[in-house]
């Protein structure tokens, strides 16, 4: 390409200006390879980014410049490592493509295939895909851990400078957790297990990594009141992210629209809303809903994650067809595992909460997500966790403060409301095997750990009762002791 085709950036560094350009060039295949150019304080570094077929495209590679760009201004840039050596071994990625299509075709649930992908695609490949399988070792495993913690640290480094690293899609990059990735090294541990057993490899290198530590809270579930507490409180949400005021806007466009006879774009600029956000609050205006809930929605899906322990995936994938109060049944069709494929028993309370849902639902087609969004698309994990139970959960605490009941004292998370289903299943004296099946669990280790909490439970509710009877008991006997002790002392004769 000409010199003057190329993007050129100024880069602030630290030391001397630097600069940096996006080059391309096109293989003997017919594919285009792309590759980043700089120059930071007087030092030319060259960096392969990928070609064509491993998803690189102009607009990722300026994406990833400007990333550079944002990790130089926060002072935590590395220059990149030199590529491996070849040799007639796979490349990881060659051998973790080849492992990932036999898995696909064993059968793996598709949220099985697609979490596969992300860690590959966007963690673990970008790093270790080009070593050779015989170049893997220890070290490289160790430097791939490191590497994922500096670039934790990048990530918060230039936040605190007032930077946004951002991914291939434009989206401000996440920071991973412990917990992440060490789910990053188990998956290597597994896929190189298979390259032992196919003696590609002497040994498993990944085995050997030592797993960040974690911290896991134990016991993190509500009592029966604390639930009732939450979905009370996703019942009084209505509209963005629980706001409380969304019904009267609902009503004040329906009014401008219907009485005052506005015209889509006076009510927009009379409201200062953009044009389609005036036409759904219209739209959404006309629909039935329950009294006093103006988005039943986050209340019904609260209580079925607490009342009928879905994973939230599983509830986020419910179509309305999928939960049949005729013969109280919810059908899960899509799960991580063979034993997750189900059907729920709905409990009457789950049942009353539903009918009064499904009613508010009438006319929408059976395959239509069973609780959307305010704009009707199907919700995934994140936006439970962050758009329902995060401001549920803060409303409940509100309700709470103001009956004069203790705060809901644990991390709440859509995993809390399942172990809490299966704490209070467990407490109403239904068998471990039911509960298992119940809950989808093909390893009943899970079960029987909730089940120790809950014995554990009820024996010290048994030991503080006999413990309270005791001192009732002994009350008398201390009060005819201390009788006896302010008697006068008969004089020795």
């Amino acid at each position: 390409r000409p010199r003057s085709a190329e993007r050129r950036l100024r880069l602030s560094s630290r030391g001397r200006p630097a600069t940096g350009q996006i080059r391309t060039h096109t293989r003997r295949d017919g594919l285009t390879t792309y590759s980043l150019r700089l120059r930071v304080n007087g030092t030319r570094h060259t960096a392969r980014l990928g070609t064509e077929a491993e998803g690189w495209s102009r607009p990722r590679a300026e994406l990833e410049l400007e990333n550079v760009q944002a990790k130089i201004r926060a002072g935590v840039w590395t220059p990149p490592r030199p590529a491996g050596t070849k040799s007639a071994h796979p490349t990881l990625h060659e051998f973790a493509s080849l492992w990932l299509t036999r898995r696909i075709a064993d059968g793996i649930a598709e949220k099985t295939k697609q979490d596969y992908l992300w860690q590959l695609g966007t963690h673990i490949l970008p790093f270790l895909g080009a070593y050779r399988l015989n170049d893997l070792g220890t070290e490289a495993m160790e430097a791939f851990k490191e590497h994922k913690l500096e670039e934790r640290a990048h990530i918060l480094a230039a936040l605190q400078a007032g930077e946004v690293l951002r991914d291939r899609r434009g989206r401000p990059r996440r920071t991973l957790s412990n917990s992440s990735i060490n789910k990053l090294l188990i998956l290597l541990t597994t896929i190189l297990e298979n390259a032992v057993r196919r003696d590609l490899i002497g040994s498993n290198p990944a085995a050997s990594v030592d797993r960040l530590r974690t911290r896991r809270s134990k016991g993190d579930i509500l009592e029966a009141d604390e639930l009732e507490s939450l979905i009370e409180g996703a019942g009084d949400l209505t509209g963005r992210a629980g706001s409380t005021d969304v019904a009267d806007r609902f009503r004040a466009v329906r009014q401008l629209r219907d009485e005052h006879r506005l015209s889509w774009a006076a009510i927009a600029k009379t409201m200062d809303i953009a044009e389609s956000t005036a036409i759904y609050r219209y739209q959404r205006a006309s629909r039935p809903t329950r009294i006093g809930v103006a988005d039943p929605g986050r209340r019904a899906l609260v209580a079925t994650l607490g009342c009928a322990g879905l994973r939230v995936s599983e509830a986020a994938g419910l179509d309305l067809g999928d939960i049949d109060l005729t013969h109280r049944k919810i059908r899960v069709k899509d799960a991580k595992t063979e034993a997750g494929v189900r059907s729920v028993d709905v409990t009457d309370r789950l049942a009353s909460e539903l009918r009064a849902y499904i009613a508010t639902r009438a006319g929408d087609a059976p395959t239509a997500p069973a609780f959307p969004t305010r704009t009707g698309n199907r919700r995934d994990k994140d936006n439970i966790r962050e758009r329902v139970l995060a401001p549920a959960l803060r409303r409940a605490q509100q309700l709470r403060e103001r009956r004069g009941l203790p705060p809901i004292g644990v991390h709440v998370t859509p995993h809390t409301l399942r172990r809490t289903y299966i704490s209070l299943m467990l407490s109403a004296g239904a068998d471990i095997p039911y509960v298992q099946a119940q809950v989808g669990h093909r390893d009943p280790k899970l079960t029987l750990s909730i089940y120790a909490l809950v014995v554990q439970r009820r024996d010290r509710r048994q030991f503080g009762d006999a413990f309270d009877r005791l001192m009732r008991d002994a009350i008398p006997s201390m009060q005819h002791a201390n009788m006896q002790s302010t008697r006068p002392v008969p004089k020795a004769v």
